[in-house]
């Protein structure tokens, strides 16, 4: 059997595995991996391509693993281990913080494609210090290959989005094809309106116009900065583009607490905010028409939206 045959034999047993339970995952590739040296080594290329570690402890199981593995190959030769990891892993920037040893591995990932990043514990006083240690820890390796080819960024649950983000992201991953930054998914709308309100107190969810005085002023500060990013095809900025009281005001609108009709993802159905949607839809679609000609190569730009279809 040839070996290209056989290697996508093994990759789509491998992927076609990954929709079992972890435990039953797991148990089907080590017994694919007890047939032979050459399978294992294949099985596990496959394997770690794609890594989502789910806690702190199967986090340092990989890296062991990767370690052990990279450590074997380079004895041979050969490349392997770490240089296996192309997507993922998922990281939330406080446990990087708190174990700084977590993020030394980062730097071995010559071949990362996909990185993504949980800025869940950071606040808005934090966020800034946060994340220049966090790339300036990448960066302080010289010719560091996952700077250079990693082209898919996810940072998710940030406090805000300014500029001086935005210049860390882009010196530290120019060769970028995507870039997601969000902040209104920190806003809790699971539990009550009292946690809603808090959690708008602690997000800067809406930077027009205490932030940035327009749309205008917006985009002309985010793409003058975004401009860098040669290869960026697909962008989302996480943020409303209406102003900050309408958010907030909405929750003065609501006669019945009880039927969820407080949160921003009903507004279309607010007799009150849905007047004010036609505005905000053109005004989105103003910003992605001042993105798209600040970055040349962008195909598509997405925004946080209190727009949605009114039930």
């Amino acid at each position: 059997l040839p070996s290209e045959l056989l290697d996508l034999i093994i990759g789509l047993y491998v992927h076609g595995c990954r929709l079992s339970s972890p435990s039953q995952y797991f148990n089907d590739i080590k017994a694919l991996s007890l047939v032979s040296y050459d399978i294992r080594q294949t099985v596990f290329r496959h394997f770690f391509r794609d890594i989502l570690p789910t806690s702190s402890r199967h986090w340092d199981g990989i890296l062991n693993i990767l370690d052990a593995q990279s450590t074997t190959r380079t004895l041979s030769h050969s490349r392997g281990g770490f240089y296996w990891v192309r997507y993922g892993p998922f990281l939330r920037l406080g446990s990087i913080k708190a174990y700084p040893k977590k993020l030394q591995p980062l730097h071995c990932l010559a071949y990362l494609r996909r990185l993504s990043i949980d800025l869940v514990h950071e606040g808005v006083n934090t966020q800034a210090h946060s994340m220049k240690g966090f790339l300036s820890g990448l960066n302080a390796v010289p010719q560091l290959d996952i700077s250079l080819n990693l082209q898919s960024l996810s940072l998710t649950k940030v406090a805000y989005i300014d500029v001086y983000l935005l210049k860390m992201i882009v010196g530290a991953f120019p060769a970028l094809h995507e870039l997601s930054i969000e902040t209104t998914s920190r806003l809790e709308l699971k539990c009550c309106p009292n946690c809603y309100e808090d959690s708008l107190t602690r997000t800067i969810h809406s930077p027009i116009p205490r932030q940035v005085a327009s749309i205008e002023a917006l985009t002309q500060q985010y793409g003058s900065v975004l401009r860098g990013l040669k290869y960026l095809k697909r962008l989302h900025l996480g943020v409303f583009l209406s102003s900050e009281e309408y958010i907030e005001n909405h929750i003065a609108h609501v006669s019945n607490w009880a039927d969820m009709q407080w949160r921003f993802e009903a507004m279309p159905s607010c007799p009150i905010c849905r007047q004010s949607l036609e505005v905000i839809r053109r005004d989105e679609l103003l910003a992605s028409l001042r993105m798209a000609q600040y970055v040349g190569a962008l195909e598509s730009v997405g925004w946080s939206t209190c727009c949605g279809t009114a039930e």
